[in-house]
C-alpha cells in the first residue's frame, strides 16, 4: 500500500477538480489519499468527510495555521498515513490515470524518490520511500513563505540514494499563480524563496530537530 498526501488551504475549487483524477488511477496497487486541511477557510476537511469515500481521509491541523506552512502540512499528512511509499501532490495538480504506476516504478527499481522529468526548481508532485522520508526528517518546517522547500527536500533525500523520474506529461497544473502568496505574511515570493535557500545553505543543525508533522 501507499499513501498520497494532498495539502489544501483556500484551494477547495481546485481540489474538487483534481481529486477525481487522483482517485481514478489505473493500478492494482492499493492506495489511500490523505487530504491535509491546514486551517482551510473553505473547510475542505468537511467536504472530504461528506464524500463518504473509504479511499479518502482528512487530517486537520489545529494550531498555528493562520499562515500556510506547506512543509508542516506535508509532514503532517505523511506522519498520519500508511504504506511503504508516500506521494505528495499539490491541490492544483491533476494526474493522468497511469501517473501512480509511473511514479512508483523507479522506487520499485531501487530509487528512493521519483520526480517529474522537467527542468525547474519546483515539481508539485513527487513520491518517496517512507524510510527515506523518515531519514531525511521530512520537509523543513522552519522555512517561511513560498518556495525552496521541495528543492531542499530533494537535495537531502538524494544523499540517501538514487532519484528516479517519471514523465511530466502525466501532470497538469491548474494556473493558480494569483493565489500563490495569499496565506503568506511576506507576499514577495522571490524574496522568501531566496531566504529559504540561504537558510538551507547556512543550516548548522539537524532538520526539524524538535520534531515534525505535529498537529
Amino acid at each position: 500500500m501507499l499513501s498520497i498526501v494532498v495539502t489544501c488551504k483556500g484551494r477547495l475549487s481546485h481540489l474538487q477538480r483534481t481529486l477525481p483524477s487522483i482517485l481514478e488511477q489505473r493500478t492494482s496497487l492499493p492506495y489511500r489519499v490523505v487530504v491535509v486541511d491546514y486551517g482551510d477557510p473553505q473547510a475542505c476537511g468537511a467536504w472530504i468527510a461528506s464524500q463518504g469515500n473509504p479511499m479518502l481521509s482528512v487530517i486537520r491541523c489545529r494550531t498555528q495555521t493562520r499562515e500556510f506552512n506547506v512543509s508542516r502540512a506535508r509532514n503532517l499528512g505523511a506522519r498520519n498515513s500508511w504504506g511503504e511509499y508516500v506521494a505528495f501532490l499539490d491541490a492544483d495538480v491533476q494526474v493522468a490515470g497511469n501517473w501512480l504506476e509511473a511514479a512508483v516504478r523507479p522506487l520499485r527499481e531501487g530509487a528512493v524518490m521519483s520526480i517529474p522529468d522537467w527542468d525547474q526548481p519546483g515539481y508539485s508532485a513527487c513520491m518517496v520511500s517512507r524510510k527515506a522520508f523518515q531519514l531525511a526528517r521530512g520537509f523543513d518546517e522552519s522555512f517561511s513563505g513560498w518556495g525552496y522547500e521541495e528543492v531542499d527536500f530533494l537535495s537531502r533525500v538524494s544523499r540517501l540514494g538514487r532519484i528516479g523520474k517519471f514523465p511530466a506529461e502525466y501532470l497538469q497544473v491548474i494556473d493558480s499563480s494569483h493565489l500563490r502568496t495569499r496565506y503568506f505574511k511576506n507576499k514577495d515570493f522571490r524574496a522568501t524563496n531566496r531566504a529559504n535557500h540561504l537558510r538551507a545553505i547556512m543550516r548548522n543543525m539537524p532538520v526539524n530537530r524538535n520534531g515534525y508533522g505535529r498537529r
